[in-house]
C-alpha cells in the first residue's frame, strides 16, 4: 500500500514547477529587474522639490530608504532620531544649531508623524512646530518649511515645491 502512495506522490509531483526551474525564469527576470530599478526621479516628490544642496530631516524605522530615494542630505547630523540617539541636551544643542544652519525644506518621517519621532528632542521638536506645517494629504509624515516660499506646486496634491 505505501508503494502505491509514495508512487502516487512521485507521478503526480513530475507535473509541478517544483521539478521544472527553469518555468520561473521569466518571473524571477521580472523581480529582479523591479528590484534592481530605481524610481524616476520626476515622480519622487522630494527629489524633484529639493535642490542638490538641500537637506532633508530624515526620521523613523527605515531612514536610509528615504535619504537613498531622495538622494539628498540627511539635516541634523544623523538619521537615528526615532532610537533617541543623540538626545543628551549637548548634542540635541549641536544638532538643532546644525538644523538651523541647514537649507532643510523637508522633514519626513518614514514610520508615523513627523514630529512624534522628535518626543526625545524636545528642543527641535519645539523649532518643527514653530516654523513646519504639515503637507496635506501626508498624515503628518511631511513637513514643510512655513517660511520658505514654494517657487512652484507639485502632483495632483498641489504640494508645494522649492526647485
Amino acid at each position: 500500500v505505501w508503494m502505491t502512495v509514495v508512487y502516487a506522490a512521485v507521478a503526480s509531483s513530475l507535473h509541478t514547477a517544483l521539478l521544472r526551474p527553469w518555468g520561473y525564469l521569466p518571473s524571477i527576470r521580472q523581480a529582479l529587474q523591479s528590484l534592481s530599478s530605481s524610481p524616476r526621479h520626476e515622480d519622487n516628490y522630494l527629489y524633484a522639490c529639493t535642490a542638490p544642496d538641500d537637506r532633508i530631516l530624515i526620521s523613523g524605522p527605515t531612514p536610509f530608504a528615504v535619504a537613498y530615494n531622495t538622494q539628498r542630505g540627511m539635516a541634523g547630523g544623523h538619521l537615528y532620531w526615532s532610537s533617541s540617539w543623540a538626545s543628551d541636551p549637548v548634542y540635541a544643542a549641536r544638532s538643532l544649531s546644525l538644523l538651523q544652519r541647514q537649507s532643510v525644506p523637508f522633514a519626513v518621517s518614514s514610520g508615523g508623524r513627523a514630529l512624534d519621532q522628535f518626543n526625545h528632542y524636545p528642543a527641535i521638536q519645539e523649532y518643527l512646530q514653530s516654523g513646519y506645517v504639515e503637507v496635506p494629504g501626508t498624515g503628518g509624515t511631511i513637513l514643510v518649511d512655513a517660511k520658505r516660499p514654494p517657487t512652484r506646486r507639485f502632483g495632483p496634491g498641489n504640494w508645494p515645491c522649492f526647485r
